[in-house]
């Protein structure tokens, strides 16, 4: 029994320590990029009004269009600073772009906008 005792001793500190997984690098607008409304069926017309489209440098809303100045991890998604532009207006902006099971939630202001993916 003490030989046993021994051998599972010896075994549990033979063994190598068990790494961490490495961290996964930062959500950034790539990850998110894509397009997105309001439905399925607003996904299938022409453009609705809740149409968003995510690209790496650029996030385009309906009739207006927002340059991306930067963008960190934030609270399980990305919050990005906006220099837009539309209807003749230009404006700054800050919005968080949280990912879901189907889409993309856009806050802004304490206000939030759920979007699905469109195929």
């Amino acid at each position: 029994m003490r030989l046993l005792s021994a051998l599972a001793v010896a075994g549990l500190t033979s063994c190598a320590p068990v790494e961490a997984p490495p961290a996964m690098p930062p959500m950034t607008l790539v990850d998110l990029a894509g397009g997105y409304d309001a439905s399925p069926a607003a996904c299938a017309g022409p453009g609705s009004d809740m149409r968003l489209t995510i690209a790496a440098d650029r996030v385009m809303f309906h009739e207006s269009s927002c340059r991306v100045l930067s963008q960190e991890a934030a609270a399980g998604g990305v919050q990005a600073q906006l220099a837009c532009t539309g209807e003749g207006e230009t404006w700054s902006d800050s919005r968080d772009f949280t990912p879901t099971h189907n889409g993309v939630i856009v806050t802004t202001g304490g206000q939030s906008t759920p979007r699905i993916r469109c195929n």
